[in-house]
């Protein structure tokens, strides 16, 4: 029996326009866990930092090509995908995708950070909050020190939460 092909569009599994090809060529690349162009980098399993990002984002390219030509999103997705794939490889050099990644990865390390020392940064945001005389018991730094310290936190405290908005969370 022949399904008309207007029948099997409208009722046409989702995904799938391009044999999952992306999803295969990226899981075998790269395997499963990865999943940014930051994550490729450092894995770089091509020996190549660059071209282990770029075949990455080409992977998620034709992702999202897949997904417009099996109907699943947009053009309007579809185009954004292309324009943000041309910003960064066709519009920018490598310096400036090496700077990217290095900030990326400054963000990481600070990130872990203050989330492997929530306790103490919330110690020092509620210190902050109430006295100077709610900071002595903190650490060994002497009370000037504790002062200085809040000080700073607070004078860049705005700047802080802007770059980094787990520190919201926290307070």
């Amino acid at each position: 029996m022949m399904i008309s092909s207007t029948i099997k569009e409208e009722f046409a599994m989702s995904g799938g326009a391009l044999d999952y090809l992306p999803y295969r060529v990226k899981s075998d690349i790269f395997g499963y866990s990865c999943e940014t162009s930051h994550q490729a980098r450092q894995l770089d399993p091509l020996k190549n930092p660059e071209i282990s990002e770029l075949v990455f984002d080409v992977c998620e390219l034709l992702h999202e090509a897949e997904w417009y030509l099996s109907g699943d999103t947009s053009i309007v997705d579809y185009d954004e995908a292309i324009n943000s794939f041309k910003t960064k490889w066709l519009n920018s050099s490598g310096e400036e995708r090496a700077d990217d990644d290095q900030k990326k990865s400054n963000e990481d390390i600070n990130v872990a950070y203050i989330k492997s020392n929530t306790e103490e940064i919330k110690a020092l945001i509620n210190a902050f909050d109430k006295s100077t005389k709610d900071i002595q018991g903190l650490s060994r730094l002497s009370v000037l020190d504790k002062m200085d310290v809040l000080g700073i936190l607070a004078k860049h405290m705005k700047k802080v939460v802007d770059e980094y908005p787990v520190i919201k969370d926290l307070m």
